[in-house]
């Protein structure tokens, strides 16, 4: 126990100054470590290059299943299962075992691939300040160790990599191509299966993994086959614009499967929201455009 001493002081530090555990609860949220890289990886398709935006949704999507596969077959306890002065805080999402962390896995293969992606120093420093946040948040919420952290900051960076050869591969031919496709859509179902037999996950997040996993396989094959690499708009307005109808619509594509039809709603609207934002909305705003 004396091992974890140092999640004590976290502890009191949360208790004593109630903003940093504001602070904590906010960076630990879905907004943070699944939204936000979301966001980040269709703003680098549509105005960047699709080979970028596909990296860090591929990097966001299988990172979070790669640290659940291995959270179940390492079955780390959580700390205050370890030690039980440690509390759990209410409100915060926490489920499955301990290590590796996935928040922090799924900022590091996204955030900071994204800022490098960006060759902005500005726009890097603040993705990896955010992203080490992120990681430190699970700290101060005892929802880890440091271990854990490190752990899944390195699962992060790992699979981030990966997908970067990946994407290099799959230029190299169509067979190349469709097989990276192949084998980013097999590691990962085989990565569920294995998190729905040895791990503690929740149902309602493995639907969603499942439906990104599906959306993700789908529109890169349509992609390729139809889609057409140019940036939407031209200018601030006009990409500020584009942006935020391509996300409004998104959104609804989302969570109306979701409240209509649950929980497997949540799998569909995952998927849709894919299709949508890495094929289907870049094609109709182009042909749009081109007909005025």
């Amino acid at each position: 126990m004396a091992a974890l001493d140092y999640l004590l002081w976290f502890q009191e530090l949360r208790c004593n100054v109630p903003l940093i555990e504001t602070v904590a609860i906010l960076f630990s949220s879905r907004a943070i470590y699944l939204v936000l890289p979301f966001m980040v990886a269709v703003a680098l398709f549509w105005y960047k290059g699709h080979r970028d935006g596909f990296l860090i949704a591929m990097g966001l999507t299988f990172a979070s299943v790669a640290a659940e596969t291995i959270k179940g077959a390492v079955a780390e306890p959580r700390p205050w299962e370890l030690d039980p002065r440690i509390d759990m805080v209410e409100g915060v999402h926490q489920s499955g075992y301990s290590f590796p962390s996935g928040h922090t896995a799924m900022v590091f293969s996204s955030l900071v691939p994204a800022g490098l992606i960006s060759r902005d120093k500005a726009f890097l420093t603040v993705l990896v300040c955010v992203s080490t946040v992120v990681a430190v948040s699970r700290l101060v919420l005892c929802c880890h160790t440091y271990v854990d952290v490190l752990g899944g900051a390195a699962t992060g960076l790992a699979v981030s990599l990966c997908c970067w050869y990946g994407m290099r591969l799959s230029e190299r031919g169509e067979v190349w191509f469709h097989g990276v496709t192949l084998a980013f859509l097999v590691c990962s179902v085989a990565g569920m299966s294995a998190m729905s037999l040895v791990g503690r996950m929740d149902v309602d997040d493995l639907l969603i993994r499942t439906g990104f996993v599906v959306g993700i396989t789908v529109s890169r094959e349509l992609d390729h086959r139809y889609g057409r690499d140019v940036p939407l708009g031209r200018g601030f307005r006009d990409r500020s614009k584009s942006y935020m109808l391509g996300m409004a619509v998104a959104a609804v594509l989302f969570v109306a499967p979701a409240v209509v039809i649950p929980p497997v709603g949540a799998a569909i609207g995952a998927a849709l929201i894919m299709v949508w934002c890495f094929f289907a909305y870049p094609e109709l705003y182009l042909r749009r455009a081109s007909s005025c």
